[in-house]
Formats: structure tokens, C-alpha cells, sequence
């Protein structure tokens, strides 16, 4: 399903008992932090209530019905089409749709309708499938690679959904995130040396970060990983521009340290024999795969101390 409508929901100013509402902050700029997403959306109870209340067929249009649940207190609109679900958590509120049993929230600067999945806000571009995920204020472009998945920030091109909001801070132009189909390493390259640094997606520092394990090289282009559903151990290629401005390559375990490698494409079948590409086909949603490397996405482009100040794991 996609969303394209421009529709808006009236936020009411009383209560069900006619009283004023506190004065809340409306985070519709914003998509709702962890926090307030568990209280509300994520929570199995409220899902619950949500499904039943939209299957009653006494429903008054344009009518606001008032519920609650552990403290948190959700209001129900049925404008005669659309479903709107509003939830005031503390000095905070926000207002979305539940539609093909999933909830959207409106991204306001580019306009898109994101459905939330696997603790995500997702949109599928329309018209090649491309998947995107909204974090930390942009959009990340979601897509397949070599026996992994390349996460790339996406830099809006398109003119603002409310000419009045702000554009979003520039993206690092080499900041890319691979992600290994095992689930276990993440490689980021950032920064102008576009450097390559590994993590360990299965482990995690006092902050929710993936635990840096070692810096892989300079000048990196692309990553890809070795194939290990046979049971063969994860081999990663990092591809680059040597000193010398040619393209090259080198092999790495598991945990970072170099491997001899003649051939990335004659390494005991254990790559796929295909060379990477710019243009890949859009993947199905594999949402799932980016929980746990969380934190890493939302700070380490941001976070110059990963790199110059590791932690690295003994």
C-alpha cells in the first residue's frame, strides 16, 4: 500500500469532558522518539483497542473518542475516510492514521507517509521499489548488495512539502553502511578519506553502539561480503582507491584482520561470483536486519570520537 494524500486532522482543543487540554508540544515535525513510540504505537495493548475501536459500525464522523491506557491518554477521529489516532504522552503529542492494519506518520519536509515496522518509520518509493527508513531527522535509502545491504543516506532534492520548514543538515557524501546478510559485522565508510571501519552488529557498548572492532582502510568505494549459508566463515572485501589512485582491494576476517586474497571472485566459492554495480535491484523490506546497529546509525555519522577514540573489544 502507498500513501500520497495531503490529508490533515483537526487537533482538538478540549477533551471528551469538555476541558482544556494541557499544553502539549506538538512533535509532528518530528517522528516520535523510542520512548514515546513503546508507550503508544509499539504497545500490543493499544494496537488492540486501535483494531476494535475502527471496527465499530457506530462511529460518528468528525467526532473525537477518548481512551486511555497506563497514563497515556489517545484520542479516535473518523473523518468519513480516514482513521486518525491521536496520543498525548507527557508534555508531548502526536497525531497519525492507521490504515492496511499499520500505522503512517507524515514526514513534513519531503511529505512522504511512512508506515511503521519492525520499531521504524518506512517508505517505499513508488516508482522503483526502493526501500528508505527515517532516522535521526533524514531519510536512509535501503538497499542490496553483495551477501549483505548498503544503507546510504539520502540528501533531499526535492523542494520542502511547507515552505516554511527548514532543509535538513547535509549528509555526508561518502557515508555509506553495509550491513553483512548474516547479521553479524556492519562496515561504515565516512569522511572525506571515506574511511572503512568494522563493527560487531551482535555485540553492543554501555551507549547501544555497535562495538568497534578495527579500521579496515582508506579511500574505501564499496564493501562486499562472502557468502556464509553453507556454513563457511564471513570473508569481507573492502574495495578501494590505493595511493597511487588505482582501484584495488583486500580481504578481511571476521574481525578484522587482513587475509591473503588473489582473487575476490576465486576465494574457495565463498563470494558471490558477481561483480558489485551501482544499479542493484531494489530489495524486499528486510527492516528487521537493522535492529541492534541502532545506535551506530543514528550517532556515528555525526560522531568523529568513534574513529579517532574506539573502544575496541578484547
Amino acid at each position: 500500500m502507498h500513501i500520497n494524500d495531503r490529508r490533515r486532522v483537526e487537533h482538538p482543543r478540549v477533551d471528551e469532558r469538555g476541558r482544556t487540554l494541557p499544553r502539549h508540544t506538538s512533535i509532528v515535525r518530528h517522528a516520535p522518539v523510542r520512548t514515546i513510540i513503546a508507550a503508544t504505537i509499539a504497545s500490543a495493548a493499544i494496537l488492540y483497542a486501535v483494531r476494535q475501536h475502527q471496527s465499530r459500525r457506530d462511529l460518528e464522523p468528525h467526532r473525537y473518542y477518548w481512551h486511555e491506557h497506563n497514563g497515556v491518554r489517545y484520542a479516535h477521529l473518523y473523518d468519513g475516510t480516514v482513521h486518525w489516532w491521536g496520543f498525548y504522552v507527557n508534555d508531548d503529542y502526536f497525531w497519525t492514521r492507521y490504515e492496511d492494519d499499520r500505522f503512517w506518520w507524515q514526514e513534513p519536509y519531503t511529505g512522504r507517509w511512512a508506515y511503521f515496522s519492525e520499531n521504524r518509520w518506512w517508505w517505499r518509493d513508488p516508482s522503483d521499489g526502493t526501500m528508505y527508513y527515517f532516522e535521526g531527522g533524514r531519510w536512509y535509502r535501503y538497499s542490496p548488495t553483495n551477501n549483505g545491504t548498503v544503507v546510504i543516506p539520502e540528501d533531499p532534492s526535492e523542494a520542502p512539502s511547507d515552505p516554511n520548514l527548514p532543509a535538513p543538515a547535509p549528509v555526508d557524501p561518502n557515508e555509506m553502511i553495509y550491513i553483512s546478510d548474516d547479521g553479524t559485522r556492519v562496515v561504515h565508510i565516512a569522511g572525506d578519506e571515506k574511511i572503512a571501519s568494522l563493527y560487531d552488529h551482535t555485540q553492543q557498548d554501555s551507549e547501544g553502539r555497535d562495538v568497534f572492532l578495527a579500521i579496515l582502510a582508506s579511500g574505501a568505494e564499496r564493501v562486499s561480503f562472502s557468502d556464509t549459508s553453507n556454513g563457511s566463515p564471513l570473508m569481507i572485501i573492502v574495495y578501494y582507491v590505493d595511493a597511487d589512485n588505482q582501484d584495488a582491494y583486500m580481504g578481511f576476517d571476521s574481525e578484522g584482520q587482513q587475509i591473503p586474497l588473489d582473487n575476490p571472485y576465486d576465494s574457495g566459492g565463498q563470494l558471490t561470483p558477481q561483480q558489485p554495480t551501482e544499479e542493484v535491484t531494489p530489495a524486499p523490506m528486510r527492516e528487521g536486519r537493522l535492529n541492534g546497529a541502532r545506535s551506530l546509525i543514528e550517532k556515528v555519522s555525526l560522531d568523529s570520537n568513534m574513529l579517532s577514540q574506539p573502544s575496541r573489544r578484547h
